[in-house]
This record gives structure tokens, sequence and C-alpha cells, in this order.
């Protein structure tokens, strides 16, 4: 891939993913058309291959085998158009991977991850206009919506409950989305140094803020909680200066949290943190619900979903058990872990743990606008550390199928 022009097709990929929701407020026929067909391309220079004027599929027994899995359960689902929904999410990721992870050049890296920046930064940048000037972005969205993100936001300039939603239609979504680009600019610029990244990350700081989405707050301290321990763990010489620096910011950022506690509580509205803003009561009835299944059920699930019908999950490890059962779900992460099998190495471990926990309150799995950041960020840090890898870079040994 790296030999042709097909990069090109991952930055756009890249690019205009984030606006498939702005999209699909104003035409859902014209955002389902635009991803099919992008679905479309990404097959056909990725599988279909031409050989002496013949045509031939190149695609990996396991990743066929693996769809064909994924097909019967689009056959058990009582909702055909849903299950195909999670279908094409699932092929386009396998595309994705197979694309991403035959990328040589270091410059078509660069190529993604600028469009990927750019992308987010325009998000970012509504975010920000968002909360003195909401109108403005308003105005962007159907009119036809407005009634329904009211109950997200209620645009009301520099207003406590005015949550930046920019051109999402979710401010949790839209937060999750600004931190999993933050992971990916800092997982990437050691390699390719993002231009003016400190300008940039405290930007999209500000977003997530802004945002108040408690889940990106969250997983963004994590991610930089581990890397601490990580840093310290292979620095056993700990910098004096370094570590008084810390404590004075850490003790400062301390005080200053102590002495505005009143409004970071109403503004994180912790009367619903306990229960995950309702999560974990709905978390509980989907468990008896679920546990109440025939045993056919239970075992092989009740076929491919995206949870749009019927029982909504926020949750992806009840959602993914709700569509293959205990057998089904075995088979699932088996073929999950033979199939992107490439991405398990050490240096994936934290933004894929990042991932992992984000999952547990939401169904990021099936947002691509989320899981391809991730997906990106595993590609990445693949490629540009492949000339190093050996059988010990992997924390799950890859296998050849």
């Amino acid at each position: 891939m790296d030999n042709s022009k097909e990069y090109r097709l991952l930055a756009f990929i890249a690019f205009i993913y984030p606006f498939f929701p702005l999209i699909k407020e104003w035409s859902t026929s014209l955002g389902n058309v635009l991803e099919l067909g992008i679905l479309f391309i990404l097959l056909i220079t990725t599988i279909v291959t031409f050989n002496n004027g013949r045509i031939a599929l190149k695609i990996p027994v396991i990743h066929l085998l693996f769809l064909i899995y994924l097909a019967v359960y689009i056959l058990l689902s009582p909702e055909i158009m849903d299950s195909f929904s999670a279908f094409r999410i699932f092929l386009l990721y396998i595309l994705l991977y197979t694309a991403l992870t035959q990328i040589k050049d270091k410059r078509h890296l660069r190529y993604i991850a600028n469009a990927i920046v750019i992308s987010a930064l325009i998000m970012t940048i509504g975010a920000l206009i968002q909360f003195p000037f909401p109108n403005v972005i308003k105005a962007f969205h159907n009119p036809s919506g407005w009634y329904d993100l009211g109950a997200k936001t209620n645009f009301i300039p520099l207003h406590v409950y005015n949550r930046s939603v920019s051109f999402f239609n979710d401010p949790n979504v839209l937060g999750v989305y600004i931190s999993s680009v933050l992971i990916f600019m800092f997982e990437v610029n050691k390699n390719m140094k993002i231009k003016h990244i400190k300008l940039i990350s405290l930007m999209m700081t500000v977003a997530i803020i802004l945002s108040q989405s408690r889940t990106a707050i969250f997983i963004l301290i994590t991610y930089c909680l581990l890397k601490l321990v990580v840093w310290f763990l292979n620095n056993r010489k700990i910098n004096v200066l370094y570590l008084i620096i810390t404590i004075i910011v850490s003790l400062t950022i301390i005080f200053l949290l102590c002495k505005n506690i009143n409004a970071i509580l109403e503004y994180l509205r912790v009367g619903t943190l306990m229960d995950g803003n309702g999560r974990v009561s709905r978390n509980k009835l989907y468990i008896q619900n679920l546990s109440a299944q025939d045993m056919k059920a239970l075992l092989w699930g009740n076929g491919l979903t995206v949870g749009r019908d019927g029982m909504v999950f926020e949750n992806i490890y009840l959602m993914f058990f709700y569509s293959f059962g205990f057998i089904g779900i075995t088979i699932l992460l088996i073929f999950l872990i033979m199939s992107f099998r490439k991405f398990f190495i050490l240096s994936n471990v934290i933004p894929m743990t990042c991932f992992l926990i984000i999952s547990y309150v939401g169904d990021y799995f099936y947002i691509p606008q989320i899981s391809l950041i991730f997906l990106f960020i595993f590609a990445f840090n693949f490629v540009l550390s492949k000339k190093l890898q050996t059988k010990n870079n992997y924390f799950i040994p890859p296998l050849e199928l």
C-alpha cells in the first residue's frame, strides 16, 4: 500500500468520519451512502488485486472466517438492518487493519496523522466557540434535532449547562473523541513530532472540560497516570528538580480544587456520579434481563446488533453478551485476538487499557468516531516500532493463519 496513493484514502477516512453525525442530522441517507461508498472503495483497494487482467481476492483466512462467523449472527438477529450496521463496522475495522499494517513509509503516516489532528482541531474550535456563542454552533445542526440536543446542552452563553457538542450530537462522544485524539498525539509525537502540539493540547483540554464529559476527563487522567508509572519504572534515577516541580504543581492543583470544590461538583454533576448518570441502574436491569433468557440465548446470543433498536446498551461487554452469548462471545474474543494480532504489542498496552475502560461505560466499539482513533493508535504504534519487533515485544504472541 505504501507504493500507491491509497494512504490518501485512509487520511480521508480519518478526517471525514467525525463529521458523519452532523451529516446524518441533515440527511441519514446521504450519510449512509457516503459510509457505504467509503467501505466499498476501501474493500476494492485493500483485498482486490489485478494480475494479468485477472481479478483475485487477497484476504487472510482468519479474516474471511471471522466475517463468515459474523454473517451467521446477522441471520440470527430479528433486526437485519441493525445487524448489518454492526457487520459493516467490523468489516471497516478489519479492512483498516489490513491497510494500515502494510504502510511502510513514515511520510504516509504523517499525512494520515495530520488529517486526524486537523479534523479534531475543527471539532475543538467548535467546542470553544459554543461556550460564549452557542447559537453559532447551533445553526450548524438541523433544527429538527434541536429538541433532542436540548436534553444534552442548553445553548445558553457562558452557562454551566451549555455543554459543548461542537459538530457532534452528544457532548460525551465529543469529549471522549477529543481525549482519544490527545492520546493519539501523545503516542505518535515521539516519532513524528506534531507541530504546535502544546497549543493544540491546551485547546483540546479546554474543549474536553467544556464538554463536561467525565468519561473523557477520567480516561485522559488514567492515561497520563499510567504513562507516568511506566516512566518512573523505566527511569530509576529520579530527577530531583523534576520531582520538586511535580510536587509543587500537584499541590497547587489540589489547593485550587479544594478552594473551588463546590463549583466543580456542580459542574461535574456529582449528584449523578455514583450511579454513572443512570448507567449502573440500567446495567443491573440489563443483567437481570439477560440472566432470565432461555438457554439458547444465554449460550449463543440473540444475533448481531449495535443496540440502537430495542435494548440500548451503554456497556459494550453487555452488548456483546446479548449478541453472542457465553459460547459465542468466547469465539468472538478468539477471532478478535487472531484477526488483530499485530496490535498486541507492549507499546499498545496503555492505550488498549484505556479503550477497554471506556467500553465499560459506553458502546464506543460501535461508534467509529471513537474506535477508529484507537485503531489508528494501535496501527501507528505497530508500524513505527515494526523494525524493533521481536517475539518479546508482544504480550500475546502473533499467530499466522
